[in-house]
């Protein structure tokens, strides 16, 4: 049907092309009056033919619209010959009811007996519109889903998770407002973290997990009741949410989800997200939604787990002080009996030798080279004891490593055929622990100790190292080497597995290698006894 004003006598076949045209065309003549409309136009519009008719074309694209920057009325009468013009950009045309429909323009300006005519062809882009303002909010989704994997890494507790989760779905998803709400024991909903511009309404909310409470019964109360998502799609409409109608729609509210948060199986909060849009909560952002949630619920875990072995790893640091302690007090009780007993004991014998020595050189002269051997072997034993009181001392208050390290080596290569030195190390070292000094010196000893027995080592070098999480000693002798079996356990010979040991006890680690050529025991140990878990 042709729709265009009796005055207009185009030629038939004219009206025949535009009627059949699939765009919704309009023709405007050169003063803004609408003098055709075919019938696509009026199906978008929601007009009858009469009603645009004689009318401007304002009534269908409202001054102010991109497209009144090329065709007002003035533009129109200065187009005399034969063009075509579009905007880029989709505009807003205006229906019967005074709604809008997103639409794409194109004018064509054509010369007729008349004068010109400006033909506007309409195409409805709103199922466009919507898929891209879909594909918008679907990569926010996958954003905010990335974002919040990045907050689940640096949150340390299930608090800092809350806010940085609600931040980042308001921030980066879009959503008007995201809040957790955790029931309490009187069967409330406490807001636990929140981000976005619904404060007052969230405050006004009262959440209950009652069923039969009609605040109980909207989509927070039967998540948390059910341990499933609830939405509420399309909000104003919802019946389970009536009672925050009113207050809904002055917020903006279209749509809410709410999203079970687990933590070790059971449901310990909810987050509430609310949307502008009543389309939002479709199956796709559904499924990236639950799988958000299911992340944080992980994390949750995480924050249990990372609690308990905390927990494990602090009662690991104190019985690692307790076991030092205990060992030093052993040690140095060890120590006062070796020296009150053993000590003075061969004290005593050297000196009966030393009298019967004497007596013997004028009645036993015969008897003089036994005497001599046992005064040797009295001495040989209580140089042995005396360096064994020396492993045995508790270490001296207020020596840094590296004087504690020279002590070490100048007791234990005194008599050996050995040079040493010890490195100072490119900076100074941060304050080490009672628990971290004590093995390192113990591994020390009995490093040393083994190239003594065994090595025949010309020179011994010590290196000390700090590094941004330990302290690093490192004793490299030139000597005979290890064979590769001599590397692991074997019976009476515990030097190499104790040392690992005592490495292993305070939380650091303990190498032992040889080339053939020499041997290195490399030692590192933790700055602070070991209980930050990363999980």
């Amino acid at each position: 049907m042709t729709a265009a004003p009796p005055w207009r006598e185009e030629p038939r076949s004219v009206y025949d092309i535009l009627d059949a045209a699939p765009s919704a065309v309009v023709g405007v003549d050169a003063s803004g009056t609408i003098d055709y409309v075919n019938g696509n136009a009026l199906a978008i519009f929601d007009h009858r033919a009469e009603e645009l008719l004689g009318q401007p074309i304002e009534l269908l694209l409202p001054a102010g619209s991109p497209v009144h920057e090329v065709d007002g009325a003035t533009a129109y009468a200065g187009l005399a010959s034969a063009r075509v013009l579009s905007v880029d950009e989709p505009t807003e045309g205006r229906r019967r009811d005074g709604s809008t429909v997103p639409v794409d323009v194109r004018v064509t300006a054509l010369t007729t007996e008349l004068g010109p005519w400006f033909l506007h062809a309409f195409v409805d882009v709103s199922t466009r519109r919507e898929r891209e303002q879909r594909m918008e909010g679907l990569s926010r989704a996958y954003l905010t889903l990335a974002r919040i994997n990045q907050a689940i890494v640096r949150a340390g507790t299930p608090q800092q998770l809350f806010d940085e989760t609600c931040r980042v779905a308001v921030e980066q998803g879009g959503f008007l407002a995201a809040w957790v709400g955790v029931p309490t024991a009187d069967g409330r909903v406490e807001t636990e973290a929140r981000a976005g511009v619904l404060d007052d309404y969230i405050d006004g909310l009262h959440i209950t997990l009652d069923p039969d409470d009609e605040r109980g019964r909207g989509p927070t109360g039967r998540a948390l009741r059910s341990g499933l998502p609830a939405y509420a799609a399309d909000y104003l409409a919802d019946e389970t949410t009536r009672r925050w109608h009113a207050a809904g729609e002055l917020a903006g509210v279209k749509g809410s989800a709410t999203l079970p948060l687990l933590r070790g199986g059971r449901i310990v909060a909810g987050l509430t997200l609310y949307a502008d849009d009543v389309h939002f909560f479709d199956e796709q952002m559904r499924e990236l939604l639950e799988g958000m949630a299911r992340n944080v619920s992980y994390a949750l875990d995480a924050c249990d787990a990372r609690d308990r072995l905390e927990s494990a790893a602090a009662q690991r640091s104190e019985l690692l002080r307790r076991l030092i302690r205990a060992q030093e007090q052993e040690r140095a009780r060890i120590a006062a009996d070796v020296h009150d007993d053993s000590v003075q004991s061969l004290a005593a014998v050297d000196l009966r030798l030393g009298l019967l020595l004497g007596a013997a050189r004028s009645t036993a002269p015969h008897l003089e080279p036994a005497i001599l051997q046992l005064q040797d072997i009295v001495a040989d034993v209580s140089r042995g004891l005396r360096g064994l009181l020396f492993d045995l001392e508790p270490l001296p208050p207020g020596a840094t490593l590296t004087q504690l390290l020279r002590d070490v080596a100048a007791h234990a290569l005194e008599d050996a055929p050995t040079t040493w030195s010890v490195d100072e190390p490119d900076g100074p070292l941060p304050p080490l622990p009672h628990e971290a000094v004590t093995p390192l010196i113990r591994i020390a000893q009995e490093a040393l100790a083994n190239i003594v027995k065994h090595a025949r080592a010309r020179h011994v070098r010590i290196e000390v190292a700090g590094e941004a999480d330990g302290v690093a000693v490192r004793i490299a002798d030139d000597g005979v080497g290890l064979a590769p079996g001599d590397l692991g356990p074997r019976p009476g010979h515990r030097g190499v597995t104790t040392m690992v040991d005592r490495a292993t006890v305070a939380g650091g680690r303990c190498d032992v290698t040889s080339s053939g050529t020499g041997t290195t025991v490399a030692v590192w140990l933790p700055l602070t006894t070991p209980h930050t878990v990363i999980v």
